[in-house]
């Protein structure tokens, strides 16, 4: 099992977390970081990051979030929607959250995406043998979990009409559910061809809540009723040699999805931010760990509190 910890803090990293044994740090920047103007800038970076993680013997794990952190510029270049959503990134919210959203099967994003990680995978190829494997962006939200905003709370506070409102934001930029498992493999394609000989992590949502309501007719359907593209997504990685997926939430008794175990892909795991982000006894810590490997876990994404109270059971599954 492989333990990362999970985006750090600058003092954090150099204090104790690159002495502790874990097998390495997970980096999650937002594309913001990034653009400037038409073009891409700033790749020292990560660079400068990666090398700091390698001098201690550490890998790095790399996310960029795309989404709501695309930055005024971006929105004056490509199409995108506003969403008031309080089912926000698989929980539910009271305040609602104000996010803008690209319309990202639009052909110009699709390149944008493209464009951007050749310029990636060559900024990185210097310290490209240092990155343990790549998480799948360019399609998400305010994180790295690849999903779709499905609610719109703005003039209304009952969920099923929020859902509503939300799909025919969707409906009217022309959404199919077949362009959006077009935009998807063509994302992943992506990441496969510009690095081919790193491992690349999809992170997934296990049911229907990452999508709208919208059915494969093109209709607004009730939330039960949404096709799971997930599942698509899922067929789609299994296809190629190096690609694994993701569930988050790990607890000690939280059940992996049946699609993504049914999936004999292997599986990567975070903790369970609210549960585990915090002190908690190692009865609770190492069952979260035990759970994992039950599941085809390869590795866990690991908070602070968990690598200083916990060093000695990371060790021991290391």
């Amino acid at each position: 099992m492989k333990f990362f910890y999970w985006n750090p803090n600058e003092q954090d990293l150099t204090r104790f977390i690159l002495s502790s044994p874990i097998h390495g740090v997970f980096l999650n920047y937002h594309i913001q970081n990034f653009l400037y103007g038409d073009t891409f800038t700033n790749i020292n970076i990560i660079k400068d990051k990666v090398s700091l993680i390698a001098a201690y013997g550490k890998k790095t794990a790399l996310s960029i979030t795309w989404g709501a952190s695309c930055g005024t510029t971006f929105y004056n270049q490509f199409p995108y929607i506003e969403l008031t959503e309080k089912h926000h990134e698989g929980t539910l919210n009271s305040t609602p959250v104000f996010n803008k959203f690209p319309v990202f099967y639009e052909a110009d994003y699709i390149v944008k995406v493209d464009s951007f990680l050749q310029w990636l995978a060559v900024g990185l190829q210097p310290v490209i043998n240092h990155i343990d494997h790549i998480k799948i962006g360019g399609i998400n939200q305010t994180t790295f979990e690849l999903r779709c905003p499905n609610q719109d709370f703005k003039y209304t506070d009952a969920v099923s009409e929020a859902y509503e409102e939300g799909a025919e934001k969707w409906l009217d930029n022309g959404y199919t559910t077949y362009k959006v498992g077009d935009a998807y493999e063509s994302i992943i394609t992506s990441h496969r061809e510009h690095f081919p000989n790193t491992l690349k992590i999809a992170s997934l949502i296990g049911g229907k809540n990452g999508w709208p309501c919208i059915n494969d007719n093109g209709f607004i359907c009730e939330p039960k009723d949404r096709p799971n593209i997930t599942d698509r997504i899922i067929n789609y990685c299994k296809a190629y040699p190096n690609i694994g997926i993701q569930a988050t939430a790990l607890t000690e008794a939280a059940g992996t999805p049946k699609n993504f175990v049914d999936s004999g892909l292997p599986m990567y795991y975070q903790l369970d931010a609210l549960h585990f982000n915090k002190s908690v006894n190692k009865e609770k810590f190492e069952g979260a760990v035990l759970n994992a490997l039950r599941h085809n876990g390869k590795y866990i994404e690991v908070f602070k509190k968990n690598v200083q109270e916990h060093s000695d059971i990371i060790l021991k599954y290391v």
